[in-house]
């Protein structure tokens, strides 16, 4: 699975932690009650340890939208930040 595939349905991201359960409590990314992730966390659990050509083609594009390093973390997590951003970031990466 991709990540966009992963984001396009409702109720799958989450911030400031890589992965949440159907409550919303925290749990690791590799979870099976895991079914919310961050942007990382969503990395992890669609591309596993082959997860950096992802994490530069989404750290590129944040780098081409005016983000001085690509920092993916800080992006996720903004205030006022949507799954909806998040979904089209990961489409416009191919990942």
């Amino acid at each position: 699975m991709k990540l966009h595939e992963l984001f396009a349905k409702p109720g799958t991201w989450t911030q400031r932690h890589n992965a949440r359960d159907k409550n919303g409590a925290v749990v690791d990314h590799y979870h099976p009650d895991a079914v919310k992730f961050c942007i990382m966390g969503g990395l992890h659990k669609c591309y596993g340890e082959n997860h950096e050509p992802a994490y530069h083609a989404i750290s590129a594009k944040l780098v081409e939208r005016g983000s001085p390093n690509g920092d993916i973390t800080p992006w996720n997590d903004a205030a006022g930040r949507t799954q909806a951003e998040v979904h089209q970031l990961c489409l416009d990466a191919d990942v």
